[in-house]
């Protein structure tokens, strides 16, 4: 029986890439990514949203790449969730779950899109549009 442990996040970095580099000289950079999740409250009857955040990191020549991202960005990564876990100063155990990234890529703002709501030639005034408008001027240099 094979297993499988491969997660997809798409979401915004909730701060800018924290940047080190481990004694042998490769690159470690850790990233804190918000998704977000919500469901409809009937009782309220109002959508509510549900960020979920995660914590992403990435070591060697691909995390080198993702040095430049900044607060605020969209990114995919994916890769393995593994759990770090440690003893605090009071000798209690802590567990902390990361996403151990393969790929991280800066993507475009998926809503982006949704926000430009006015057409390019949008007709203005009476209703009345420009024949002409749009169209580029012919070119008399054409020989046919």
């Amino acid at each position: 029986m094979s297993k499988l442990n491969r997660h997809q996040l798409m979401g915004r970095l909730v701060e800018d890439v924290e940047v080190r580099f481990l004694p042998s000289g490769a690159c470690a950079i850790k990233l804190r990514v918000v998704t977000d999740d919500g469901y409809f409250d009937t009782k309220a009857n109002e959508y509510k949203k549900r960020p979920t955040y995660h914590t992403v990191k990435q070591i060697g020549k691909n995390a080198e790449k993702s040095t430049d991202l900044v607060k605020g960005d969209w990114v995919y990564a994916e890769g393995q969730r593994l759990t770090d876990d440690w003893a605090d100063r009071d000798g209690n155990k802590k567990y902390q779950d990361f996403l151990k990234a393969f790929i991280i890529v800066e993507i475009p703002d998926p809503f982006e899109e949704a926000k430009k709501t006015k057409p390019e030639n949008k007709p203005s005034g009476g209703g009345r549009v420009d024949e002409g408008a749009g169209r580029p001027e012919p070119d008399d240099d054409i020989p046919f």
